[in-house]
């Protein structure tokens, strides 16, 4: 019976893994305003971490040196938010040129930064008159 057991449950693990990947249609980037910028990326940490709520992804402005000393404050009724997407996707429209430290969560108390590969607070730049794509992004731990 345990034979029976380890058979069905290794067949059925072979299954699962066989699905096709869910693949997405990106969507459209809307225009951004004369002299602002957008950024756009995927957070998919969001529904590890808040997996039955909805999440925001807030733009707070860093003010500092390009020595990392420097601070940021998240007020999330003046900067820059999207809502995710059920994947984690996000498109942050119509920022005004500077670096901006990036964080997302249900609500702003709630909220993780977005991190490097070294747990560090990410910066990104935003340009104005275009779109970045950042990729998959990672939160604090």
């Amino acid at each position: 019976m345990k034979i029976l057991y380890c058979i069905f449950t290794l067949l059925a693990l072979c299954l699962t893994g066989c699905r096709p990947p869910v693949e997405t249609t990106p969507q459209p980037l809307p225009a951004l305003e004369a002299g602002k910028g957008g950024l756009s990326g995927l957070v998919p940490d969001a529904l590890v971490f808040w997996p039955s709520q909805p999440a925001r992804i807030y733009a707070a402005a860093y003010y500092g040196g390009g020595d990392g000393s420097g601070f940021y404050m998240l007020d999330p009724d003046r900067d820059a938010s999207a809502v995710l997407g059920t994947d984690g996707s996000f498109a942050l429209g119509n920022i005004p040129p500077g670096m901006y430290l990036l964080v997302a969560g249900p609500t702003a108390e709630q909220s993780r930064r977005v991190v490097d590969a070294d747990q560090q607070p990410a910066l990104f730049p935003v340009n104005g008159g275009e779109w970045q794509d950042l990729g998959v992004l990672q939160l604090e731990p």
